[in-house]
This record gives structure tokens, C-alpha cells and sequence, in this order.
């Protein structure tokens, strides 16, 4: 009998300890199926938020598209009317999740500068140091960020062995320097202090990224004669020693500085007159639990690209009406062409041309319009040179020149001549005189 009465007590021991596992089992399966639960809801409501979230700024863009003046600064939702995106005075709502609008004006964003290629490191102790900025500017001299006309501006550093690093200004680009004297405030965004062994580098043109059009030809100082003030101190690649696209880092010259200048051919009024950015936010938030608020952010940029000034190219007119041979020149003279700015308050300036023609032994000699010889060269060019107008042909708005003599060597008569004008912002206009007889 105690033998059975021992059995008996072992067995109730071991079924309340069965009990317990069973329980707190279930609990952390009861448990976890509610926490994968939860964490599928939240991951799912997330999805969602940045959905809405992403919907609020191409809906901005599609009321920018509309209208850049409905862009109105402050918060906002939204609501559809007409089949078309409108803001609203508050905050809309979507089931759980509130979306806010929030827009403000902006001129400069977190641009900033890096150096590609892994640094520049190559275990040397007599480092030299080289800063390298950027400027770029409107036709007022007022700092631009280059947001809106360009991705980004850049310039490779190389050495003769052939290493070479870039370094790249992302827009919108933050002024951190004041170089130029005739510019107001902060004019230059810099990289100070980029370390190297001692040396001769070399840098090629800067490269424009997504906009190259908008800008005229990057100018540049790497100031081996003298300091930067004023945008007279730039200089074409390669025009002397201060733009010849090297730069000795030496211990008797151990610190240098490039500088690259950047003036924008679209603007000529004040940069805030000019070019309106809007920055706009759009968050989104829905109540995770009760005591637990989600959110979701994304911002974008907006320009009034519908009011952006024209380029040269589209500024300028032809009229072939009247072309004709310069009487008693035996058919080598063309004139009678007019040219104009009918309609564009910015100038137009033409700075260089390729004038074309079909026949190989006949060469170009003279340029002239409005009685101003922009080229010559008595030995004459062939069919498709490009040549350098010296100076640069400019028309403001309203006026209207003659080109009043192209010049050959021989009788142009019995071919077509096709001539393009290259702009200062490197827009092109080409037109053709057909082929004329006497």
C-alpha cells in the first residue's frame, strides 16, 4: 500500500508540472503570435504612410505644373477638385494616417563637397594642402545655388603618375567663403585643407553636370600670380599661368588654392527675383498603439520652370528675305542677312560660328556684321571650321544688325551655304542660304 500511495503522489507532482509547461508554453505562443502580428501590422501601416507620403510631394508637383504661384509657403493638405490636386488650409486625413504639406522658400540646400577615388592618403609627411571651391553666380554677382540649373560641378585633381581624385560640389550648393569683392556676402562653396605630398598636379575643365547649357564656359584661378577679387581675376582653361591647369605644391609654396567661377546665362535679375525654390515636406503619422505615434517624412524641391528665361538661341531671329551676292564682287561676297533679339530682355551674345559650304577649293576670309570685321584671316579657312568672333557679336533686346559680308576667295554661286551661330551659353541657331546665282 505505501508502494501505491508513493506511485500515486509522484503522478501529481509530475501533471502540475505538466500543467505549468502546457501554460506558459501557450502564453509564448499566444505571445509571439501577437507581437509577429503586430510588428506585420506596423511594418504594413508604414508602407502605407510612405506611400501617402511620396503621393503628397508628386501632387505638388502636379499643382506646380499647373501653377507655380498656387505653391503657397505654410501648411497644407490635400483634397482633389476638378480632377486636379489642390492644397487645402489644413492637414488632410486617410483612414488613420494625417498628411501635412509643409512648403517654405529656399535659396540653398545641403550641397556639399567631396573628394571621390578613396581619399588621398599615400603615407607622405611632407603634405602640402590645396583648397578647391566653387563660385557660382547670377548676372547681379549674387550667390546661386545651381539648384534647378545643374546636378552638380566637379574637377579632377591628377598626378603625373597618373592618381587621380575627384572632387565634386553636389547642388544646392551652401556658400561657405567670400571670395569675389563684388559679390555680396558669401560667394564660394570650399573644400579647405585637401592634403597632398608634395608636388606637381594638374586639373582638367570642370565638368557641369545635368545643365552645362545653363552656364557660360567655366573660367578659372589657381592663383600661382596672385589673389582672387573680383571676377576679372578668372581666365579661360589654359589662357596663362593661372589657369593652365597645373598647380606645384612645394615646400616654398605649400598652400594652394583652385578656384573655379561659374556665372549662369539665364538670370539677370536679383537671385530672388529670379529663381523661387520651394522646399516642400511631406509627413505623414497614424497612431501606432495608444500611447505611440508612427511617422514618415520625405522632402523635394520645386522651381518655376515654366517662367525659367529662354535660352540665346531661342532669343534670336533670321531674316534670308533680301540674301543676296554683293553686287560687282564676282559672287563672293554674301549679305543682306538681318539678324535680331525681337523679344528677349536678356542679350543675346554670339561668340563663335561654322559657316559651311560645297566647294572644297573655295575658302572663307572675312566676317563681318554692321560694318565690324568679327573675323578674318587672309589665308582663308575650309568648308565646316569653326571660327572665333573677336569681339563677340551681342544684340539686346530690339536690335537688328546686317550681316552685311561673308567673304570666300572664289565665286560661292551654285551651293547651299549653311551657317551656325554658337551662343554664349552654348545654344546653337543654324539656318541656310540657298544655293545663289547671278
Amino acid at each position: 500500500m505505501v508502494r501505491k500511495t508513493q506511485e500515486n503522489g509522484y503522478s501529481l507532482i509530475e501533471l502540475l508540472i505538466a500543467m505549468a509547461v502546457f501554460t506558459i508554453g501557450t502564453s509564448v505562443v499566444v505571445f509571439l503570435t501577437f507581437d509577429a502580428n503586430t510588428v506585420s501590422r506596423i511594418s504594413t501601416e508604414r508602407t502605407q504612410a510612405i506611400l501617402l507620403a511620396q503621393e503628397g510631394l508628386e501632387a505638388t508637383r502636379s499643382i506646380r505644373d499647373n501653377d507655380f504661384s498656387d505653391v503657397t509657403n505654410g501648411y497644407h493638405g490635400l483634397a482633389i477638385e476638378n480632377g486636379h490636386w489642390i492644397f487645402t488650409d489644413i492637414p488632410d486625413t486617410i483612414g488613420k494616417f494625417t498628411r501635412t504639406l509643409s512648403v517654405i522658400n529656399t535659396t540653398a540646400g545641403s550641397g556639399e563637397g567631396g573628394i571621390s577615388s578613396g581619399g588621398i592618403d599615400e603615407g607622405s609627411n611632407d603634405n602640402g594642402l590645396i583648397d578647391v571651391c566653387v563660385t557660382a553666380i547670377d548676372s547681379n554677382k549674387n550667390q546661386n545655388t545651381g539648384f534647378g540649373y545643374a546636378d552638380s560641378f566637379s574637377i579632377i585633381l591628377k598626378k603625373p603618375d597618373n592618381h587621380s581624385w575627384t572632387v565634386t560640389f553636389d547642388t544646392p550648393l551652401v556658400p561657405t567663403d567670400d571670395v569675389l569683392s563684388d559679390a555680396p556676402g558669401l560667394d564660394a562653396t570650399c573644400i579647405h585643407n585637401i592634403a597632398l605630398p608634395y608636388g606637381r598636379y594638374s586639373y582638367r575643365t570642370e565638368s557641369i553636370i545635368n545643365g552645362a547649357n545653363n552656364w557660360q564656359t567655366p573660367k578659372y584661378n589657381d592663383q600661382y600670380t596672385g589673389d582672387i577679387s573680383t571676377v576679372n581675376d578668372f581666365f579661360t582653361y589654359n589662357s596663362n599661368v593661372d589657369s593652365d591647369g597645373l598647380i606645384d605644391v612645394f615646400e616654398d609654396r605649400p598652400n594652394r588654392s583652385l578656384v573655379l567661377l561659374n556665372q549662369l546665362t539665364q538670370v539677370t535679375t536679383s537671385l530672388s527675383e529670379s529663381l523661387s525654390i520651394k522646399s516642400v515636406t511631406s509627413t505623414v503619422s497614424w497612431p501606432v498603439n495608444p500611447t505611440k505615434n508612427g511617422s514618415v517624412q520625405f522632402v523635394g524641391y520645386f522651381t518655376d520652370w515654366k517662367h525659367e528665361q529662354p535660352t540665346a538661341g531661342e532669343c534670336f531671329s533670321v531674316d534670308l528675305s533680301n540674301v543676296d551676292f554683293e553686287h560687282g564682287s564676282s559672287n563672293k561676297i554674301i549679305r543682306y542677312i538681318w539678324i535680331s533679339n525681337p523679344s528677349c530682355g536678356n542679350q543675346v551674345e554670339i561668340k563663335q560660328a561654322t559657316i559651311s559650304w560645297d566647294k572644297p577649293s573655295t575658302k572663307l576670309t572675312k566676317f563681318r556684321i554692321n560694318n565690324n570685321f568679327l573675323w578674318q584671316d587672309n589665308n582663308g579657312v575650309s568648308s565646316g571650321t569653326i571660327i572665333d568672333l573677336d569681339p563677340s557679336q551681342m544684340l539686346q533686346l530690339g536690335d537688328s544688325f546686317e550681316i552685311d559680308q561673308m567673304r570666300w576667295n572664289k565665286s560661292i554661286d551654285d551651293t547651299d551655304v549653311e551657317v551656325t551661330f554658337i551662343m554664349s551659353d552654348d545654344s546653337l541657331v543654324t539656318f541656310t542660304i540657298p544655293e545663289l546665282d547671278d
